[in-house]
């Protein structure tokens, strides 16, 4: 075996291909030379240590045209010589290549020989790396992922209702549809991840190929981790300060921020929830079945417990007790209100559109509030001016029963807080007569109004009571009342009174006073005990009501006055006398077909106009301050199309040398640079982020590698290690490396 010759003598046949000086290397500690003296070698020469690192089983020697040192074949590195120096650094990252002269005999594929493996399998090097520059670009798979966010954000904007395809009884629950929002986000959220990544990582590669670009730092490498994982900007803040001042370190920040948020802004803008629309016109329908006050309908209709046959009383017994149960609830919740605003110290105005109206339950379960209409007329100051009275006249008006009976069929589409989990509501403004009771007060001396009562009558048959003095009619006294048309077929409208003018009666009005025996009386009244003063008893509701009358020409500011309590009290009466009526003025069915103007179930179905407000579930914001997610979902937008325009414009895409595992191939098999000297350890400090990178090209060992682009630093053809018996592939590096860069 050939002695090895004097490594001072002998001038190294291959080339220096990375332009590395001997400054990157340094002196041996001493616990290095005292390990190498143990060892049995010789330190090595300065001249060696600098020229010359630690041999690789992958070099080749004497590539560009040297032959190898006699002893040594073609297959096998040299080894260091009888001194201990190792070959001289650009032989050590020579490839393992074939000579010149005999790759054209070489066949494309070939086996090498290697060691067994732990598993005893030969590891196999067979296929020549193809050209890894010119990878197909999907168009669907980027069109797909840039109309998802578009799709999300126009959602967002026309926040579409959807109605009774998302409700409790539907196909798609309010909380399936939740989730599933939540999905989607997630899917757009992690597809723009990668699609910016990807984006990223093309533009920085390119960057690395262009001859006159500055290249890639570490800094701006690990751009692509804000967007993967945003808690990088905290835990490696050092690299903000070199990268995020930059037009692509800017546009990482902002789709970073863009990615943190996105779920944020989906559940606020585009996850379903329940929401108010505006007002919208609509023709509704509800069924009629009796006209307006229709006792006999409203005998029907209660719940009389006896047979109707046996006890003919046993409806009318029935009707009383649901007039009197809910007139009695009425003036009590409106005697709890009253008290509870004086409670609280809230001071009551005496304009009657600013007082509280009363309440009334509809079928048990649905409230109904009143309002007080025609309020010109309650200015009690003003009537006092007017006539020398003190006028309590007040109008109160219910909504429709009608309205809820139609909002509620199904055939006018109206969700139900059952169908939105037992929290939905609706607005609804009819355009359908309202009932109402007016109730009139006058203060009047007794001889004013006895023109009316029957007891003053001349020739009048009146009966004693336990009362001494007290006079009442006899039970026929009635009869005795003339008729509305006397015998020359006349109308005749009783005697006159001073209060004509003010409750409308006589000639001028053609409206026929009433006569009072006592007291005036109906059907409601008997139920409340109204008239108890007929028969001199105490009940505790007249005693209530008298004491709330008028003594002064204004409204009491602490309690109500005596016409605003009767209205509240009277409410159940319109309230009961209105369903399944007309929503018109007017009974229009035939009364010979309907003799008692009663239509069997389920009635006839009459339109009526009226505007909503629904609730639904929406994919939309419900607080104002939401809508700044609005720029969460527009970067979103942006940028993919943004990034999808540049791979469009871009002509194929190339290796992404920023992804982890590019990275370590292409970083292993680069050599070392003094730019980086003392990381290996520790990791990179400051100053090694900013230090720029090439991606060069050996075209002779069709081999790609790092290159150190700091200034002052040029460097001839390198090579490198690469997959062995390739055709170079020149044709990519070459176009990449003379296009131009904008980012």
């Amino acid at each position: 075996m050939a002695e090895p010759e004097d490594i001072h003598a002998r001038k190294p046949s291959g080339i220096n291909i990375f332009g590395i000086t001997g400054s990157g290397y340094h002196h041996l500690m001493p616990h290095e030379m005292a390990d190498l003296h143990n060892s049995g070698g010789v330190p090595p020469s300065p001249e060696a240590k600098m020229s010359s690192p630690p041999e690789t089983p992958h070099s080749f020697h004497n590539l560009l045209g040297g032959h190898h040192p006699a002893g040594s074949s073609s297959s096998s590195p040299r080894i260091a010589d009888s001194q201990g120096t190792p070959e001289p650094y650009s032989e050590i990252w020579a490839p393992s290549m074939p000579r010149g002269d005999e790759k054209k005999d070489m066949p494309r594929t070939m086996e090498r020989e290697a060691k067994m493996s732990e598993g005893g399998k030969l590891p196999k090097i067979v296929e020549p790396r193809g050209d890894a520059m010119d990878d197909e670009f999907d168009d669907e798979i980027f069109y797909k992922k840039f109309v998802g966010s578009g799709i999300w954000l126009v959602t967002a904007i026309l926040q579409p209702r959807w109605g009774h395809k998302i409700a409790s009884g539907a196909s798609l629950s309010p909380s399936t549809a939740t989730t599933l929002a939540a999905l989607l986000a997630k899917t757009i959220e992690m597809s723009f991840v990668t699609v910016f990544v990807s984006c990223l990582g093309q533009v920085l590669t390119r960057r690395a190929f262009i001859r006159k670009a500055h290249g890639m730092s570490l800094a701006e490498m690990t751009m692509r981790n804000w967007v993967i994982q945003p808690g990088s900007l905290i835990t490696h803040f050092e690299t903000l300060p070199s990268s995020s001042l930059t037009l692509l370190g800017m546009l990482s920040l902002t789709a970073t921020i863009a990615a943190a948020f996105y779920t944020t802004a989906s559940d606020a803008m585009v996850s379903p929830k329940l929401k108010s629309g505006s007002w919208e016109h609509k023709e509704l329908a509800g069924y009629v079945r009796a006209s307006y006050a229709n006792a006999a309908y409203v005998r029907e209709d209660c719940p009389y417990l006896f047979n109707i046959t046996e006890d003919i009383h046993a409806a009318e017994s029935c009707m009383n007790v649901q007039f009197s149960g809910q007139s009695y609830r009425n003036l009590l919740n409106y005697m709890n209100m009253w008290t509870n605003l004086n409670q609280n110290g809230t001071e009551i105005s005496s304009d009657l559109k600013k007082r509280p109206g009363g309440t009334t339950l509809l079928f048990d379960n649905t409230t109904m509030y009143s309002s007080w209409i025609e309020t010109e007329h309650g200015d009690v100051e003003a009537q006092f001016e007017e006539t020398g009275r003190i006028i309590n006249n007040v109008t109160l008006a219910l909504p429709h029963p009608g309205v809820y009976g139609a909002s509620t069929l199904k055939v006018n589409g109206i969700l139900q807080p059952d169908d939105l989990a037992g929290v939905g509501e609706y607005t609804v403004r009819a355009g359908v007569v309202s009932p109402s009771v007016n109730v009139l007060c006058v203060d009047m001396e007794k001889k004013e109004l006895a023109p009316l009562v029957y007891t003053t009558w001349p020739n009048a048959k009146v009966n004693n009571t336990d009362i001494p003095g007290q006079k009442t009619g006899w039970p026929g006294w009635t009869g005795e009342v003339p008729q509305p048309v006397d015998g020359k077929n006349k109308d005749y409208y009783l005697n006159r009174t001073v209060v004509d003018d003010i409750f409308r009666w006589g000639p001028k009005y053609e409206r026929r006073p009433p006569v009072f025996q006592m007291w005036l009386a109906d059907q409601w009244r008997l139920s409340m005990d109204l008239n108890g003063g007929a028969v001199n008893n105490n009940a505790s509701n007249a005693r209530i009501l008298t004491q709330l009358a008028l003594h002064e020409p204004k409204m009491p500011a602490s309690y109500p006055s005596l016409a605003e309590a009767l209205a509240v009290y009277s409410s159940s009466l319109i309230m009961i006398s209105a369903i399944d009526t007309p929503f018109r003025h007017y009974w229009d069915q035939d009364p010979k077909a309907y003799p008692e103007n009663v239509i069997p179930a389920p009635g006839f179905p009459q339109p009526f106009n009226a505007s909503l407000i629904t609730q639904e579930y929406t994919s939309g914001h419900t607080q104002p301050w939401q809508n700044i997610f609005y720029v969460v979902l527009v970067l979103v937008f942006a940028i993919n199309l943004f990034c999808l325009g540049y791979f469009i414009m871009r002509s194929g895409l190339v290796t992404d040398f920023t992804e982890p595992q590019n990275l370590f191939s292409l970083a292993i098999n680069s050599p070392p640079s003094n730019s980086f000297h003392g990381s290996c350890g520790g990791g990179p400090e400051k100053r090694h982020l900013v230090v720029p990178w090439k991606v060069a090209y050996a075209p002779s060992a069709n081999h790609y590698f790092f290159q150190d682009n700091s200034p002052g630093k040029e460097t001839s053809e390198g090579l490198s290690t690469a997959r062995e018996y390739g055709e170079p592939r020149v044709s990519s590096y070459k176009r990449l490396s003379m296009s131009r860069t904008w980012l």
